[in-house]
């Protein structure tokens, strides 16, 4: 589902979709994380506990890094 965008003509000053955006990758990142199975454990603890979530290539290069440096095969 597309994050919706501001059609305001004076630019908005809340932060609504600023927060929904977030919320929106957070979702993405959660469902990712959520899929990967248990040999990337460790990279799933470590990618959780940074604050703010980093953006999702950056998770992605963390889990590749892990996968590379563990052997990990697809199966």
């Amino acid at each position: 589902m597309p994050i919706p965008t501001c059609t305001c003509r004076i630019k908005c000053s809340c932060e609504a979709m600023r927060v929904a955006r977030s919320n929106h990758n957070m979702l993405h990142v959660m469902r990712f994380l959520t899929g990967l199975n248990d040999s990337f454990g460790i990279v799933k603890s470590q990618i959780l506990i940074l604050d703010p979530l980093p953006p999702m290539n950056k998770i992605f290069s963390m889990v590749l890094q892990h996968e590379r440096q563990y052997g990990y095969a697809p199966s």
